[in-house]
């Protein structure tokens, strides 16, 4: 969830996450609670089946709170990056990395993954989220 998209947008409202599945039992898998609203929960190759998001109103202002909360499933490459980057890294050494994504949903936000490695194993990875808001 983000501040922005939660209550008056101003970040005063505290809704926190948790995540239960998969089913019939529903594990708790992650939470997340902060003093905002700005929380997430990641599950790195999830087992099948069905999962709860569960949203608890912490902490927000008399009444019902507006949210929305964005589910992001990111299964492969979907084609519609173009990545720029320089063919080799030297540890402690700068470069740019120019992203670009093609033809994605307007008004809404993405989540994408960029994979760090040598062309056989897979370093790293780094999180970049998409706001076409």
């Amino acid at each position: 969830m983000y501040d922005a998209d939660v209550g008056d947008g101003s970040g005063s409202d505290d809704l926190d996450l948790e995540v239960y599945g998969p089913a019939p039992n529903y594990p708790e898998v992650g939470t997340s609670g902060s003093a905002t609203s700005a929380e997430s929960v990641s599950l790195a190759n999830p087992s099948p089946g069905q999962y709860a998001a569960v949203v608890v109103d912490y902490a927000t202002s008399a009444g019902p709170t507006n949210f929305s909360l964005f589910n992001f499933n990111l299964n492969g490459d979907n084609g519609n990056t173009a990545v720029d980057a320089p063919a080799q890294a030297q540890i402690g050494g700068t470069g740019v990395v120019s992203l670009e994504w093609m033809n994605i949903t307007p008004n809404t936000r993405h989540l994408g993954i960029l994979a760090h490695g040598d062309g056989e194993k897979e370093f790293s990875e780094t999180q970049v989220m998409i706001n076409t808001q």
